[in-house]
């Protein structure tokens, strides 16, 4: 058994069996051999052009290469002892598992989609404090980049990593929840526990970059990983013809992963997110802003999506509501043909024509409760109140529309409330199969026992039996 103490900590080599070839003080030198360490087997070949010089603490010409299940090292370059061990050169790193490999320098992190295939090479200069790669190449999950990175040791004595990346392509597939719940099989919170074990402060940037059917350019943002906390920023994306801006913050509490974030998105055309058009038959087309704070925390997405909490509001100077006919329900309305003006499911093929659309909605334990909303359709004022439940994706919402031309006060942001003329109907069902219905009489729709009615002060209907 061989013990070390270079780092500070006692280090046991066991089964160590190697072959030292020195054949004079001045000639050079080469090691070969392997041994047993932290429970790998490692083969190791190392040579010193001037080996007693390094001894008398000068430099000399070295290569080192490792050879191992978790990684394999090769590194070529000067090194010296004159201050310490410093050493300079090319050096490659491959590994099949970054998360094994950096449990086995003293880590402690869970299996999860991340973090797995990792390649580097470049220019390196290392002490026994600190290792930077420089102009290097580096592969993580599949995405490439070029940049810098240090490693080095932090005050808390974790491990620190810091640098600048640029990647021409970034999928970030194996980051999502999704893909760490699948890996992990349970809470998905992988990721978050990489915070305690390790502290980042990366920068970086991507000319495009995908997470599913969602695809943004010139991306740039940083990644900083402390005290248990990882916090994700997006400093600029292009998204469409639009802008996304947003922050992210990830966290801990009794063991539930806490989600904590703010979302700008500007010149947006929502209807080109799968989100939206693929789960709901009611979304909005056209250039918009949309304004989100959001929190949540729990055990999987579901969870996440029950706990919800924060504000959206949304803003589109001129678009396109698809899923409804505004102009067809507003003539069944106004026809007073019953069968004209009977429950109807949305037409998913049709699109209403809007202008001045204003969307907030505050969101509580999933329920997104819709106030202070409205529109101008074909120059009248429309307004929506109401909720819609997440996690179940169902809908009670009132729509009123005037019979009046909008004032100018409505002209330029019609949210306030309806007038007492208004033509009003209901907008129920779920977002994949919505309907509407039509006032019936005294502002009541009635189904078997139960009746639903709007009340303006609260913005929501209520439910009474």
């Amino acid at each position: 058994e061989v013990v070390t103490d270079f780092t500070g900590i006692a280090e046991s080599i066991t089964n160590l069996n190697g072959t030292m070839d020195w054949p004079t003080i001045r000639s050079a030198s080469s090691f070969s051999g392997h041994g047993i360490w932290r429970g790998d087997e490692i083969l190791l070949k190392s040579s010193a052009q001037l080996p007693v010089m390094l001894f008398a603490g000068g430099s000399s010409s070295v290569t080192l290469d490792v050879d191992s299940n978790p990684f394999v090292l090769r590194f070529s370059g000067e090194a010296n002892r004159l201050s310490g061990i410093f050493a300079s050169g090319q050096m490659s790193l491959v590994t099949p598992s970054l998360r094994r490999l950096a449990n086995l320098f003293g880590a402690e992190l869970e299996p999860g989609s991340s973090l797995s295939e990792f390649k580097a090479s470049g220019n390196v200069s290392a002490t026994f404090e600190q290792i930077e790669m420089s102009d290097g190449k580096f592969n993580l999950d599949g995405n490439e980049a070029s940049g810098t990175l240090r490693l080095a040791s932090a005050e808390t004595g974790n491990l620190r990593l810091s640098g600048t990346l640029a990647y021409d392509s970034f999928d970030f597939a194996p980051y999502s929840l999704g893909a760490e719940m699948t890996a992990t099989g349970d809470d998905g919170a992988s990721l978050i526990e990489i915070a305690s074990s390790i502290e980042a402060d990366l920068r970086f940037s991507a000319a495009k970059a995908s997470i599913g059917n969602l695809n943004v350019t010139n991306l740039a943002g940083g990644v900083i990983a402390k005290g248990g906390k990882l916090m994700f920023d997006i400093g600029n994306a292009n998204l469409g013809a639009g802008i996304l801006v947003a922050k992210l913050e990830a966290d801990q509490d009794g063991g539930l992963p806490v989600f904590q974030g703010t979302f700008n998105l500007s010149g947006i055309d929502l209807g080109q997110f799968p989100a939206f058009s693929e789960n709901s038959r009611i979304y909005l087309s056209g250039a918009s802003d949309l304004r989100a704070k959001i929190s949540a925390r729990g055990n999987g997405f579901q969870e996440l999506v029950r706990n919800l909490d924060g504000t959206v509001n949304v803003k589109m100077a001129s678009g396109k509501i698809s899923g409804l006919d505004y102009p067809g329900i507003i003539a069944g309305l106004e026809s007073g043909n019953t069968e004209a003006a009977g429950t109807v499911f949305a037409n998913a093929a049709a699109a209403t024509n809007v202008t001045q659309l204003e969307i907030n909605a505050n969101i509580n334990r999933g329920v997104a409760w819709i106030r202070n909303s409205g529109f101008l359709v074909a120059g009248r004022p429309a307004h929506l109140i109401g909720k819609i439940d997440l996690p179940l994706g169902s809908m009670a919402l009132w729509s009123y529309v005037s019979d009046k031309t909008a004032t100018p006060e409505q002209q330029s942001r019609p949210t306030g409330l309806p007038s007492d003329t208004s033509r009003r109907f209901f907008l129920g069902g779920t977002l994949t199969q919505p309907l509407f219905l039509p006032e019936i009489s005294e502002g009541t729709i009635r189904a078997g026992s139960s009746a639903v009615t709007p009340t303006r002060e609260s913005g929501a209907p209520a439910v009474n039996n």
